[in-house]
Protein backbone atom coordinates (compact mmCIF):
# COMPACT_ATOMS: atom_id res chain seq x y z
CA UNK A 1 0.00 0.00 0.00
CA UNK A 2 0.74 3.66 -0.31
CA UNK A 3 0.84 6.27 1.95
CA UNK A 4 -2.30 7.78 0.47
CA UNK A 5 -4.01 4.05 1.35
CA UNK A 6 -3.37 4.96 4.46
CA UNK A 7 -4.22 8.27 4.79
CA UNK A 8 -7.55 6.88 3.42
CA UNK A 9 -7.67 4.05 5.99
CA UNK A 10 -7.39 6.30 9.02
CA UNK A 11 -10.52 8.67 7.49
CA UNK A 12 -11.60 9.85 4.32
CA UNK A 13 -11.09 13.92 5.41
CA UNK A 14 -7.65 12.68 5.93
CA UNK A 15 -7.30 11.36 2.38
CA UNK A 16 -9.02 13.92 0.67
CA UNK A 17 -6.41 16.64 2.43
CA UNK A 18 -3.30 14.77 1.94
CA UNK A 19 -0.39 16.66 0.25
CA UNK A 20 2.77 14.48 1.81
CA UNK A 21 3.51 11.79 3.65
CA UNK A 22 6.62 11.20 6.70
CA UNK A 23 7.64 7.76 6.37
CA UNK A 24 9.95 6.72 8.84
CA UNK A 25 10.66 10.51 9.98
CA UNK A 26 11.83 11.54 6.38
CA UNK A 27 9.58 12.82 3.63
CA UNK A 28 8.68 10.73 0.93
CA UNK A 29 6.66 10.29 -2.04
CA UNK A 30 2.82 9.50 -2.07
CA UNK A 31 3.94 6.64 -4.20
CA UNK A 32 6.03 5.16 -2.12
CA UNK A 33 5.61 1.32 -1.36
CA UNK A 34 4.90 1.21 2.55
CA UNK A 35 6.25 -1.91 4.30
CA UNK A 36 5.17 -3.77 7.39
CA UNK A 37 6.25 -1.68 10.96
CA UNK A 38 7.00 1.85 8.64
CA UNK A 39 5.80 4.96 10.54
CA UNK A 40 3.88 7.14 8.85
CA UNK A 41 3.19 10.77 9.30
CA UNK A 42 0.15 12.15 6.59
CA UNK A 43 1.09 16.28 5.66
CA UNK A 44 -2.48 17.93 5.40
CA UNK A 45 -3.51 21.13 3.81
CA UNK A 46 -7.37 22.30 3.41
CA UNK A 47 -6.74 23.23 0.08
CA UNK A 48 -5.95 20.29 -1.17
CA UNK A 49 -8.34 18.03 -3.75
CA UNK A 50 -7.09 14.59 -4.47
CA UNK A 51 -6.26 14.31 -8.08
CA UNK A 52 -7.90 12.13 -10.46
CA UNK A 53 -4.59 10.33 -10.94
CA UNK A 54 -4.50 9.07 -7.60
CA UNK A 55 -6.80 6.67 -8.65
CA UNK A 56 -3.82 4.68 -10.41
CA UNK A 57 -1.26 4.81 -7.49
CA UNK A 58 -3.67 3.80 -4.95
CA UNK A 59 -3.84 -0.13 -4.14
CA UNK A 60 -7.46 -0.35 -1.66
CA UNK A 61 -10.86 -0.15 -2.97
CA UNK A 62 -11.88 2.14 0.02
CA UNK A 63 -8.84 4.58 -1.43
CA UNK A 64 -9.91 3.94 -5.57
CA UNK A 65 -13.55 4.83 -4.52
CA UNK A 66 -12.93 7.82 -1.92
CA UNK A 67 -11.23 9.43 -4.67
CA UNK A 68 -13.79 8.43 -7.29
CA UNK A 69 -16.26 10.63 -4.75
CA UNK A 70 -14.11 13.54 -4.39
CA UNK A 71 -13.33 13.90 -7.65
CA UNK A 72 -16.74 13.84 -8.46
CA UNK A 73 -17.98 16.29 -6.53
CA UNK A 74 -14.85 19.13 -7.06
CA UNK A 75 -16.60 18.34 -11.25
CA UNK A 76 -20.14 19.20 -9.76
CA UNK A 77 -19.13 21.82 -7.54
CA UNK A 78 -16.97 23.96 -10.63
CA UNK A 79 -20.60 23.47 -12.84
CA UNK A 80 -22.84 24.72 -10.10
CA UNK A 81 -20.03 27.86 -9.72
CA UNK A 82 -20.84 28.02 -13.35
CA UNK A 83 -24.65 27.64 -13.66
CA UNK A 84 -24.97 30.30 -10.01
CA UNK A 85 -22.58 32.96 -12.91
CA UNK A 86 -25.44 31.81 -16.06
CA UNK A 87 -28.60 32.39 -13.70
CA UNK A 88 -27.58 35.64 -12.17
CA UNK A 89 -26.67 36.94 -15.56
CA UNK A 90 -29.60 35.90 -16.77
CA UNK A 91 -31.56 37.04 -13.88
CA UNK A 92 -30.13 40.46 -14.30
CA UNK A 93 -31.11 40.79 -17.64
CA UNK A 94 -34.44 40.66 -16.94
CA UNK A 95 -34.01 43.07 -14.27
CA UNK A 96 -34.48 40.22 -11.25
CA UNK A 97 -32.02 39.44 -7.93
CA UNK A 98 -30.89 36.31 -7.93
CA UNK A 99 -30.94 34.21 -4.70
CA UNK A 100 -30.69 30.27 -4.78
CA UNK A 101 -34.14 30.70 -2.60
CA UNK A 102 -35.84 31.69 -5.74
CA UNK A 103 -35.14 28.29 -6.84
CA UNK A 104 -36.77 26.35 -4.43
CA UNK A 105 -40.26 26.40 -4.92
CA UNK A 106 -39.82 25.25 -8.79
CA UNK A 107 -37.55 22.11 -8.59
CA UNK A 108 -40.14 20.21 -9.15
CA UNK A 109 -41.13 21.73 -12.30
CA UNK A 110 -37.35 21.36 -13.50
CA UNK A 111 -37.45 18.12 -12.15
CA UNK A 112 -34.67 18.47 -9.88
CA UNK A 113 -34.13 17.49 -6.01
CA UNK A 114 -32.10 20.07 -5.06
CA UNK A 115 -31.09 23.56 -5.29
CA UNK A 116 -27.50 22.47 -6.46
CA UNK A 117 -28.90 19.71 -8.78
CA UNK A 118 -30.50 22.95 -10.97
CA UNK A 119 -27.43 25.04 -10.54
CA UNK A 120 -25.15 21.88 -12.11
CA UNK A 121 -27.88 21.28 -14.65
CA UNK A 122 -27.39 24.78 -15.97
CA UNK A 123 -23.82 24.38 -15.52
CA UNK A 124 -23.40 21.77 -17.84
CA UNK A 125 -25.85 22.98 -20.24
CA UNK A 126 -28.09 20.18 -19.82
CA UNK A 127 -31.01 22.66 -18.38
CA UNK A 128 -31.17 26.23 -20.34
CA UNK A 129 -31.05 29.50 -18.17
CA UNK A 130 -34.41 30.40 -19.94
CA UNK A 131 -36.16 27.12 -18.85
CA UNK A 132 -35.18 28.29 -15.29
CA UNK A 133 -36.51 32.18 -16.00
CA UNK A 134 -39.75 30.93 -16.96
CA UNK A 135 -40.27 28.17 -13.81
CA UNK A 136 -39.42 31.07 -10.85
CA UNK A 137 -41.65 33.44 -13.62
CA UNK A 138 -43.81 31.86 -15.12
CA UNK A 139 -44.74 35.21 -17.20
CA UNK A 140 -41.31 35.56 -18.17
CA UNK A 141 -40.61 36.70 -21.91
CA UNK A 142 -36.71 36.05 -23.29
CA UNK A 143 -36.21 39.77 -24.94
CA UNK A 144 -33.30 38.49 -26.69
CA UNK A 145 -33.29 38.36 -30.31
CA UNK A 146 -31.77 35.60 -32.50
CA UNK A 147 -30.28 36.26 -36.11
CA UNK A 148 -31.20 33.62 -38.37
CA UNK A 149 -28.47 33.26 -41.22
CA UNK A 150 -29.69 35.10 -44.74
CA UNK A 151 -31.35 32.40 -47.07
CA UNK A 152 -28.66 31.37 -49.79
CA UNK A 153 -30.14 32.46 -53.28
CA UNK A 154 -30.80 29.71 -55.35
CA UNK A 155 -29.13 29.48 -58.54
CA UNK A 156 -28.44 27.76 -61.50
CA UNK A 157 -29.96 26.50 -64.54
CA UNK A 158 -33.71 26.34 -63.76
CA UNK A 159 -33.62 29.79 -61.75
CA UNK A 160 -31.85 31.96 -65.13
Amino acid sequence: ATPIDFAYAVHTDVGDTCVGAKVNGRIMPLMTELKNGDEVEIIRSKAQVPPAAWESVVVTGKARSAIRRATKNAIRKQYSGLGIRILERAFERSGKIFTKESLKSVLHRLARKDIEDVLASVGRGELASTDVMKAVFPDYKDERVTLAAPKQREEGWSKI
